[in-house]
């Protein structure tokens, strides 16, 4: 079942919430993973928004002449 709630909470989790098992880091920095910035939502949301952007560049037909 989708829900933006629980997407939303997965990324919380795994990209912006320190874990005390982790010594402080988020899993996604456990594995290699770090988003830099201030705020972690706003960085996270711009490279998603630049990712999707950027992909529907590059599936754009170009005409052959």
């Amino acid at each position: 079942m989708y829900t933006p709630i629980l997407n939303g909470y997965q990324l919380f989790h795994n990209y912006i919430r320190p874990h005390e098992a982790s010594d402080g880091e988020t899993p996604a920095e456990k594995c290699g993973i770090k988003i830099e910035g201030k705020n972690k939502w706003l960085t996270f949301i711009q490279n998603s928004s630049f990712q999707e952007s950027l992909s529907l560049i590059l599936v754009v037909p170009v005409e052959n002449k």
